[in-house]
């Protein structure tokens, strides 16, 4: 989808650029008669009908892509069955038995299926096992952690670090009391 998009943006981009030169020499005061103007106006409109054309290319090729890719209905022509037309008799006339076979024929033909389109009992019926899953899932990352025993030993030496750390009691206003309690001690060996 991105170049055909990309196709149609630089072809009316290049439409502009033949218009800027189809009115550049009225805008910018050419001298009248000069072969300037008459070399932007000739190639304005060379510029201009290409890009028209390439802009008819890419919007054709885009919407076929969209119609081979089912986001277009494809286009049906109504065209009746040869077989079911009326056949002239001798004189050149349709038998009027055959054109009520016809009328029957066309008639009697379904029409065609409409394009199934998703509705949103549609959408839900996909997205609930979807989001049950996910729940369960972040239901079991929130108990997990609590599942587990509060002395449980940490694998590593930077889990024990850390694991110790946590597990020393904190002073409301300061460090640790291990932290003060060696703090005094230094203070009495001085």
């Amino acid at each position: 989808m991105t170049r055909y998009l990309a196709g149609l943006i630089t072809a009316t981009a290049a439409l502009g650029a033949g218009v800027w030169l189809l009115i550049a020499p009225y805008g910018l005061n050419y001298p009248s008669g000069s072969t300037a103007s008459e070399v932007d106006a000739w190639t304005g409109a060379l510029v201009c009908v290409f890009s028209l054309a390439t802009i008819g290319v890419w919007s054709r090729a885009w919407r076929a892509q969209l119609r081979a890719d089912g986001l277009l209905p494809e286009r049906q022509a109504v065209r009746p069955d040869r077989s079911a037309l009326p056949h002239p008799d001798e004189h050149g006339r349709a038998d009027s038995s055959d054109a009520a076979r016809v009328a029957r024929a066309l008639e009697e033909e379904p029409p065609p299926p409409p394009p199934q389109v998703p509705t949103i009992e549609d959408l839900h019926g996909l997205l609930k096992p979807l989001v049950a899953a996910l729940a369960a899932d972040q239901m079991e990352r929130i108990h997990a952690p609590s599942a587990q025993p509060q002395n449980a030993q940490p694998q590593n030496a930077h889990q024990q670090n850390a694991h110790q750390q946590n597990a020393r009691p904190r002073n409301a206003h300061g460090p640790s009391t291990h932290t003060q309690t060696a703090y005094t001690n230094a203070e009495e060996d001085w």
